[in-house]
């Protein structure tokens, strides 16, 4: 039987707006929040989904308007928490945002898995949305301009045990994670669900959306990631522990 495990590792933090996270709540508000990289093993394959904003001495060239602040390079934080990163195999993207996708440079020969929808969207995206991407049609120079991709077309098993969802809404191509453990299939959400509390509207009692392109498409992709999986894994939240899930006593 399959049986991943999943680490939560915290490659920074970002200094951003509540009302990003949680649409049409406190705008103005600013608070830090961590940049999620996570590490997905079975004890034979390491695959990492999502690699975080680069380092800070670059930063101001990758996303101006955002403070960033880590405690080291995604090597030094990667090789301390979870393997080395000559032993990734394979990096499964949520989206492409600036904060999701960098310090590729570190990863030569792993596979690297988008949606093409989102690699289409992020090489021309809307002009106010350019800078999000750090996107050659701003002018930038992202980290996954000239690598090499494994597009994906819609659903996909990445491994046994391991498959991608498309969930459009925040972004276009944006795409969940879902991982079969002991402890039940988890779903790596993105920005889907940056925290917890997008998962309890105040008045609904349903989800409560971050700042999307598509509402609606948002809508649709959260109540079909929510019937798949057991857990939802959020991909900013400042209370998420950066340790294994399930827990070694699960």
């Amino acid at each position: 039987m399959v049986n991943w495990r999943i680490r939560p590792i915290v490659r920074g933090e970002i200094l951003g707006e509540k009302s990003e996270l949680l649409a049409f709540q406190d705008a103005g508000a600013k608070l830090w929040v961590p940049s999620l990289v996570w590490y997905l093993t079975d004890a034979t394959h390491h695959v990492l989904v999502d690699t975080g904003f680069p380092d800070p001495s670059a930063h101001e060239t990758a996303m101006a308007g955002y403070s960033v602040r880590s405690t080291g390079s995604l090597k030094q934080i990667l090789e301390q928490a979870a393997c080395p990163v000559g032993a990734v195999e394979a990096i499964v993207f949520t989206h492409l945002h600036w904060d999701h996708c960098e310090n590729l440079a570190l990863f030569p020969g792993a596979r690297l898995l988008v949606q093409r929808e989102e690699m289409a969207y992020a090489i021309a995206p809307l002009d106010f949305d350019a800078e999000s991407y750090n996107s050659p049609a701003a002018g930038r120079t992202p980290g996954w301009l000239g690598r090499r991709f494994s597009f994906l077309d819609g659903e996909a098993e990445i491994l046994p045990g391991l498959e991608v969802l498309p969930t459009p809404g925040h972004t276009p191509g944006h795409q969940s994670v879902l991982v079969t453990t002991r402890g039940g299939t988890y779903g790596i959400a993105g920005d889907l669900l940056p925290t917890f509390a997008n998962m309890h509207h105040p008045r609904s009692g349903g989800f409560h959306p971050p700042a999307c392109l598509d509402y609606r498409s948002w809508w649709t992709s959260v109540q079909a990631l929510a019937r798949r999986c057991d857990t939802l894994l959020p991909s900013h939240d400042p209370t998420l522990e950066p340790t294994w899930i399930p827990a070694e006593s699960s």
